[in-house]
């Protein structure tokens, strides 16, 4: 995992049940980020994932194993962020994922390519956590790596 200057993180070597916080500092923007599956899975599939940019809106195309989803040198903020399973990994995993937005803190748990974050609110990522689940596993609760949920919704649109 790393936070780069231009405040992209990638996750990478997950494991089943590991989750990983991705913070990017208080008062700075995410613009970019990559999601990476570690290669030492016994499963074949990959991850993708698209992201709300500021004042574009949904990116049409999803972005997948370690692609650049954003803006780049454009100084535009992420709002909101889907990610899903492909091939076996979907069949075999849940992706929970949540973010924590400015000003609302930590939402809601999204599953599964559902939205996480907000929409016409002007409110940018301020970190994400992500967690692959066994197929039919709990979902994490509330308080996650220490970090407790402070809204029930993990989408916010405007």
């Amino acid at each position: 995992m790393k936070c780069a200057g231009q405040h992209a993180a990638r996750l990478a070597a997950w494991r089943a049940g590991c989750g990983r916080t991705v913070p990017w500092g208080a008062r700075r923007r995410a613009a970019t980020i990559e999601l990476k599956l570690g290669k030492n899975f016994p499963v074949s599939g990959g991850i993708q994932y698209r992201t709300h940019v500021q004042t574009t809106g949904w990116e049409a195309k999803w972005s997948s194993d370690g692609a650049m989803s954003g803006t780049s040198g454009q100084s535009k903020r992420l709002e909101a962020i889907q990610i899903r399973l492909t091939g076996d990994m979907a069949k075999r995993y849940d992706v929970y994922y949540r973010v924590h937005a400015q000003t609302y803190g930590w939402l809601g748990w999204a599953k599964n390519g559902a939205p996480a974050g907000t929409s016409g609110q002007s409110r940018r990522l301020e970190a994400i956590q992500v967690v692959l689940v066994v197929k039919g596993a709990q979902a994490p609760g509330a308080t996650y790596k220490g970090q407790t949920r402070t809204v029930n919704k993990a989408y916010i649109g405007g």
